[in-house]
């Protein structure tokens, strides 16, 4: 049986909040520019991606006692 790749959840996160500068770096540019709903949308966009939790393989998000 192989180890699983201990690496990937923190790949991952560092993904995603890449992606989620990036949203907030384009709301930004489209509050300059007056698109203020997408604004909006990039921005909530961005905190979703930057506050996302990650979840380890077959693991879960919230410590507490596994289901049974």
């Amino acid at each position: 049986m192989t180890e699983p790749n201990l690496d990937l959840p923190t790949d991952l996160v560092r993904l995603l909040r890449q992606f989620g500068v990036r949203a907030f770096a384009l709301a930004f540019v489209a509050g300059i520019a007056g698109l203020s709903t997408v604004a909006l949308a990039l921005a909530l966009a961005g905190f979703a991606l930057v506050l996302a939790p990650v979840r380890p393989a077959g693991g879960s998000a919230v410590p507490g006692p596994p289901d049974s």
